[in-house]
């Protein structure tokens, strides 16, 4: 992909380009000494009249096969056919969620997207979504 299409879609979508396919939307640090968003998920932070439809959607999504689970991490794999619904997701969560980070793997050759959530109290949060 030349840059300057990964520039725009970086502009807008809000995610940076990797090679492979690899779709970032993740706060520049993780570390909690220099990052000041509270550990909360705020839903009015999504537009009210999207929000009835991130649930349902984010339930749609969670309920997929999870492949791994820890206290700071969940990845879960997904139809090809789901990326629109995953990047949806990802920009409204990231909203909400400011703590979290997002990593979306989209292979080659219709094999299923991995997508990865990670961060502070992450499966607290997704459980109460599912």
């Amino acid at each position: 992909m030349p840059s300057n299409r990964s520039n725009l879609l970086g502009a807008r979508a809000g995610f940076g380009y990797a090679s492979g396919y690899r779709l970032h939307a993740t706060r520049m640090s993780h570390d909690r000494a220099t990052h000041n968003d509270p550990i909360v998920c705020d839903m009015s932070a999504i537009p009210a009249d999207q929000r009835q439809s991130h649930i349902a959607l984010a339930k749609s999504l969670l309920a997929s096969s999870v492949v791994f689970e820890s206290d700071a991490e969940m990845r879960f794999e997904l139809a090809p056919d789901r990326l629109a619904d995953v990047i949806r997701f990802v920009d409204n969560e990231r909203r909400c969620c400011r703590h979290l980070a997002f990593f979306v793997e989209v292979p080659a050759r219709d094999a299923n997207l991995l997508l990865r959530v990670s961060g502070p109290g992450v499966r607290e949060e997704l459980h109460a979504l599912r």
